[in-house]
């Protein structure tokens, strides 16, 4: 994920203008279009702008952590199903939140 693209792309969901995030984010406008060029980001400015767009930018990089190692997040029907297909070579997207109990039963 590029961050700085993905900060922008929220910016403008939130209809959001640059001279509005780069007061409250407390930098000149010309820092706030290099940010959208930044591939990564130091993790308490990331925070501040998470409060400042009311966006959770870690809660999408941890889909992609997920996404990259083909797990699916800890705790969840999907990664109990991963564990008992992966001697297979099987996985299950992170997306799986449900399954019906007799499926499960019948593994």
């Amino acid at each position: 994920m590029h961050i700085g693209n993905r900060i922008k792309e929220v910016m403008k969901e939130r209809k959001m203008s640059v001279v509005a995030f780069s007061r409250q984010l407390g930098c000149s406008r010309t820092n706030t279009y290099k940010l959208f060029e930044h591939y990564s980001i130091d993790t308490m400015q990331l925070l501040r702008i998470s409060r400042i767009l009311n966006h959770d930018f870690f809660a999408e990089y941890q889909l992609e952590l997920h996404a990259s190692r083909r797990i699916a997040p800890k705790g969840c029907i999907g990664a109990r199903l991963s564990r008992r297909l992966s001697p297979f070579g099987l996985h299950v997207n992170h997306q799986i939140t449900y399954l019906s109990v007799n499926v499960c039963k019948m593994m």
